[in-house]
């Protein structure tokens, strides 16, 4: 519940896929360390503001840095068979979470005085729910890597 899990076989050597990784992360503002084959964050940016850059991408079709509504992350690259290396990706999605449960509080607190007010509270957190955890956290965080991954890929092998 906490914490995604993804992975996936590419075709790119594991060092290589450490610095297009860290690149990456560095580029949205994700500080973190590289210890042989792992990458973990130790800071991901809380924007407050708006016209916080860190907030926006432009490489994504929502415009959102996918990576502010994870908590933690952290990649292991392990070689396998042949040229083709694993990734592992674990991201920890709490910091997603406080939003949505100040919203469902929200939502009961205006249910006793308004139903109608509560409900369309209640409607906006499952919306808030489905926009973090499944287009947010599960398909722009992975195509924006899986996207860096192409882009860093020689000629031949596109």
């Amino acid at each position: 519940m906490w914490e995604r899990h993804f992975e996936f076989l590419t075709d790119t050597p594991p060092q290589a896929l450490i610095n297009i990784v860290s690149r990456l992360l560095t580029k949205r503002s994700v500080k973190h360390t590289v210890q042989g084959n792992c990458i973990r964050s130790t800071d991901i940016p809380i924007p407050f503001v708006n016209w916080d850059r860190r907030l926006y991408s432009r490489d994504n079709f929502v415009g959102v840095n996918p990576f502010i509504f994870i908590g933690r992350l952290t990649v292991e690259v392990k070689p396998e068979i042949g040229s083709k290396t694993y990734l592992h990706i674990t991201a920890n999605q709490g910091r997603a979470y406080i939003p949505l449960i100040l919203m469902l509080s929200g939502a009961l607190w205006i249910l006793t005085t308004d139903s109608f007010a509560g409900l369309m509270f209640l409607i906006i957190a499952i919306l808030y729910y489905l926009f973090a955890f499944q287009v947010v956290v599960r398909s722009l965080m992975l195509r924006e890597i899986k996207r860096a991954l192409q882009q860093s890929a020689p000629p031949d092998r596109r």
